[in-house]
């Protein structure tokens, strides 16, 4: 009987013993508020992290237009400084002609008082408007 008793007791202790190591291992482990909380900063780790994705991208689109902009500009500029060079050749070559007394100008003139045709035989004389309006007050 008393070995009974001492493995009954043997048993007792053990399980007390697994008992307080399994409430150690739950102390240990986080609570539902903890679990909660990581869910939540997860899910806003993941919008923020979709947000900077999106902002990169726009970056990027942004970039890439400011690039195109700025090429852009410097053709701009290259045709504008060819545009002053014949400009200012065409300038020095009046001022020679004038100086020189030659009075041949440098372009062909236009006379504004004859009649010109063009193409299917319309006449030129007066530019025809441009604009849509003039277009549908004409056909009413």
């Amino acid at each position: 009987m008393s070995d009974e008793l001492l493995l009954k007791s043997k048993k007792i202790n053990e399980t007390e013993k697994l008992y307080t190591d399994l409430q150690q291992i739950l102390l240990k482990q986080p609570g539902p508020e903890f679990i909660q909380d990581l869910n939540k900063t997860k899910t806003l780790i993941k919008n923020k992290d979709e947000k900077i994705k999106c902002l990169i991208a726009e970056l990027n689109m942004r970039e890439c237009q400011t690039n195109e902009d700025s090429n852009r500009v410097e053709k701009m500029s290259a045709d504008l400084r060819e545009i002053q060079m014949k400009y200012y050749t065409l300038k020095s070559k009046g001022q020679k002609m004038s100086s020189q007394g030659s009075t041949c100008p440098l372009l062909p003139t236009v006379l504004t008082n004859q009649k010109k045709y063009c193409g299917g035989g319309f006449t030129m004389l007066v530019a025809p408007s441009r604009n849509c309006w003039s277009l549908e007050s004409n056909l009413k």
